[in-house]
Order: structure tokens, then sequence, then C-alpha cells
């Protein structure tokens, strides 16, 4: 009998893997639920929210955070801020 084994992860973390089944369907989840928030933000934000934050899992890999990125067309575009696991914030 010969068995296959194929890593599954929506976070894309597996080490040794090019890509993993399940990223990419969440990766799209998440970059149209960021277009979407980000529209419903700017239609608000004169009179009510000004600031959208969206959580995206992730174990130690922020690739589900970066993919939201893909939005952008211009610098001013958001997300304006991506924090990823790998790297420490520095407010300043």
């Amino acid at each position: 009998m010969i068995t296959i084994v194929i890593p599954k992860t929506v976070n894309n973390d597996i080490s040794e893997t090019d890509f993993t089944p399940g990223f990419g369907s969440a990766a799209k989840y998440v970059i149209i639920g960021t277009l979407e928030s980000s529209i419903d933000t700017k239609s608000m934000c004169l009179t009510s929210t000004k600031v959208m934050i969206v959580e995206v899992m992730g174990r130690y890999a922020g690739w589900l955070a970066c993919a939201a990125g893909v939005i952008k067309e211009k610098e001013s575009d958001p997300p304006h801020i991506i924090l990823v696991p790998e790297i420490p914030y520095d407010e300043e």
C-alpha cells in the first residue's frame, strides 16, 4: 500500500512547501474582506468609523495578512499597516 501525505494549512507556513492546499481560497477571502471593509470605512469616516482593524489567523507566519496588501494600487490605498509575526513593530 502506498500512502501520500499532503500537508495542509491555510497560512502556507509549513517548511519545505511552496504552497499548501487551502491557502489560495483563504487568501482570496482575506483580500475580498479587506477590500469590502475599506470601502465601508471610507463611506462612514466622516460620521462614524475612522479606523478598521482586520485580524486574520496565522500561526507563525503572516502570509494571510500580507495577502491583504494585494489590493493596493497606490501607496495611499488600504491596508495602511500590515503587521506580521516575524517583524517587531516599532510605533515610532
